[in-house]
């Protein structure tokens, strides 16, 4: 309603200027003025024409003849029938005469008549002769005068009627355009709340839609539809959700697997270790009984594989059962002294060489820092496997959102990034197939040294991820960052035992 009150105030106001230039006091006092002078003429004639015949009929009656202009007598002889002297027709009788209505309505006022095209005053007063005689004459009028009068008085009626068509006008127009805006305005709010209706109603019908799609197990839907702010933010709350679902289904997933792992490991390392001791033992006392250098080279190849067979049999053992960790505040000198003492370690006598870019910051982190020590070391080991002893290493260090993790350890949701950037060859399939137990590429070794990575970082509050490109991997360690708690605020969750 309130722009069509403004569309028809404005038509109002353009109306009212252009009936305002009829009514203007120019063009009103102008033709104001143009009446009262034609009247006041019209006046002066009149009076002139009584005086004259006023004064023709104070005159004898026989002087009368002489007068210069027509003149009437008029005589009423019986009730309703008038004697009617013409000085130009002579005498006639009439029951009913015009001259009869002037006497009744204007003794003495002189009347403009037409007559034969002529114009004139017809004046009329009562005569000095005996018997009610009245006395009138014909006072021509000029006929430039006449059209003159007749001028101003049409265009006074015509301006008066102008005007007040205009004022009609005004009324119906307003009237009619706020009739129309008025229509115009209903069909455009129900155009509007028909487009507001279906812009509402899309997004929860997709909504709804999605929640059947994961409710049927396809949890990786996504709602793709845009929405107003607090529809908005249900769509965003729900495609996070659906993330959030698909992330747990893969880590349960993933968890059911480790399980399963870790019941083969625990079950392979008792296996192996309890023969390993005898044959130990036995290949000892053969060695030392015997001094045939083919059994001697034969015994010390027995004993290099019981050695390996512990090994792999310990690594077993540790993958099914991972030490508590023992966490304490590390910060960011330690950890740059840490990561730079493996590499020198591991890259001394290789040509991989390597740099560092972002470490001009301070940070806290909750870390067991023998556990991280083997984690960084087995990253930087594989690394430089992948590139044979040739290429570089960057240790590239930044400060990122949560972005969805959770974690009791973040309480500014803010983690600490640290990415080791090889220029291998990159992986060869699904960056999370290398955290799978037993998965390698590699002709020695069991497969477990990033299943067992992931699960120490794990258990430090963080995750461990890997992603490839034509330039190289890139496995990322991601930490909460922990300046922000006191000490006894921190802790670790505690390991689902498996």
């Amino acid at each position: 309603m309130i722009p069509a009150m403004a569309v028809m105030a404005i038509d109002w106001h353009n109306n009212r200027q252009q009936l305002g230039v009829l009514q203007g006091p120019g063009l009103s006092e102008a033709f104001d003025a143009s009446l009262e002078l034609a009247r006041m003429v019209l006046n002066e004639e009149k009076n002139k024409a009584l005086e004259f015949t006023e004064y023709w009929a104070d005159l004898d009656p026989y002087l009368q003849e002489d007068f210069p202009k027509r003149w009437w007598k008029i005589r009423e002889t019986t009730p309703g029938h008038w004697e009617v002297q013409d000085s130009h027709e002579g005498k006639e009788t009439h029951s009913f005469s015009p001259w009869l209505i002037y006497l009744q309505r204007n003794t003495g006022v002189p009347r403009r008549l037409n007559h034969e095209s002529r114009d004139f005053l017809l004046t009329g007063v009562p005569g000095q002769s005996p018997n009610n005689i009245w006395f009138f004459t014909e006072y021509p009028l000029s006929r430039q005068l006449v059209v003159l009068w007749d001028d101003i008085e049409r265009g006074g009626a015509g301006v008066r009627q102008l005007s007040q068509f205009y004022s009609r006008l005004l009324r119906s127009n307003v009237l009619l355009t706020f009739g129309v805006l008025t229509f115009v305005l209903f069909l455009v709010s129900l155009l509007l709340s028909h487009l507001l209706a279906r812009y509402l109603a899309r997004p929860l019908k997709e909504l709804s839609y999605g929640t059947e799609r994961i409710a049927a197990g396809e949890l990786d839907y996504q709602v793709q539809v845009q929405a107003p702010a607090e529809m908005g933010r249900l769509v965003v709350a729900f495609n996070r959700m659906s993330e959030q679902l698909l992330q747990g289904k893969a880590d349960l997933q993933r968890a059911e697997r480790v399980a399963a792992w870790q019941g083969v490991a625990r079950r392979l390392a008792h296996e192996i270790k309890n023969p390993l001791t005898p044959i130990t033992l036995a290949m000892h006392r053969i060695g030392k009984k015997s001094d045939d250098k083919t059994i001697v080279a034969c015994v010390e190849t027995v004993l290099e594989e019981a050695s390996n067979l512990g090994r792999l049999a310990d690594e077993f053992s540790n993958y099914a059962q991972l030490p508590t960790p023992q966490p304490a505040r590390f910060n960011a000198t330690q950890y740059k002294e840490l990561l730079e003492s493996l590499a020198h370690f591991y890259l001394e006598r290789t040509n991989v060489e390597f740099g560092w870019l972002g470490w001009d910051r301070d940070f806290e982190l909750w870390v067991d820092a023998g556990q991280l020590r083997q984690v960084m070391g087995n990253l930087i080991k594989n690394g430089n496997e992948a590139m044979q002893g040739k290429g570089s290493f960057v240790f590239e260090l930044e400060t990122v959102s949560a972005a969805g993790r959770t974690s009791l350890l973040d309480p500014n949701g803010l983690w600490i990034r640290c990415t080791f950037r090889d220029s291998g060859p990159g992986l060869k399939s699904d960056p999370e197939d290398v955290f799978e137990p037993y998965a390698t590429t590699k002709a020695t070794g069991t497969g477990l040294g990033l299943a067992v990575s992931r699960r120490m970082v794990e258990d430090l509050g963080g995750c461990l991820w890997a992603s490839t490109s034509a330039d190289g991997a890139a496995f990322v360690i991601d930490l909460p960052e922990v300046s922000g708690l006191s000490d006894s605020d921190l802790f670790l969750p505690k390991r689902n035992q498996q």
